[in-house]
């Protein structure tokens, strides 16, 4: 890992680590671990793309911006795409709906599509919840490092910008 890849995952970690609620409020962590994880899908898609201009104002939803996201990358990333798509599910119902009363067991499901093998039991809220969130990171930390892989496997030296925003 060169210098500019260790100051952006440094970067995208602190980022991560300071912007993700302590709450046990199961909306307003799934609501801010979206919306962390829909901007490091726009730094992936930003990586691919000669000119990120085009894309600002694309207005390409979480689900497109995922779909893209995984066609950059290519097969070998289907549990990472598939736990987003379920957080994003989750996101989606949060968004229309002033009461979810079953947020806890959406939440769970969207772990459990992470990993299917093991058996989550959650005995506090906060649990589930630092699951949830590192879950989320490490999904997002997955997928950024293919990206940076693909990049050098291609033979660019590019810069890592932060967000499609900077």
């Amino acid at each position: 890992m060169d210098m500019y890849q260790k100051d952006h995952t440094d970067y995208v970690y602190a980022r991560f680590r300071r912007l993700l609620p302590r709450s046990r409020d199961p909306v307003l962590v799934v609501l801010k671990a979206h919306l962390l994880a829909e901007e490091r899908l726009d730094w992936i898609l930003n990586q691919f793309v000669r000119s990120s201009a085009p894309l600002k104002n694309a207005r390409l939803t979480f689900y497109q911006k995922l779909k893209l996201a995984h066609a950059f990358l290519g097969d070998g990333f289907d549990r990472e795409v598939k736990f987003l798509e379920n957080l994003n599910s989750v996101r989606n119902v949060l968004s229309h709906n002033a009461e979810v009363i079953d947020i806890n067991e959406r939440i769970d499901k969207v772990i459990q599509t992470f990993d299917p093998e093991e058996q989550f039991q959650f005995e506090t809220q906060a649990q589930r919840l630092t699951t949830l969130k590192n879950t989320v990171m490490f999904a997002c930390a997955f997928l950024e490092g293919a990206t940076m892989t693909r990049i050098e496997l291609a033979g660019k030296n590019v810069r890592f910008h932060h967000s499609l925003t900077e």
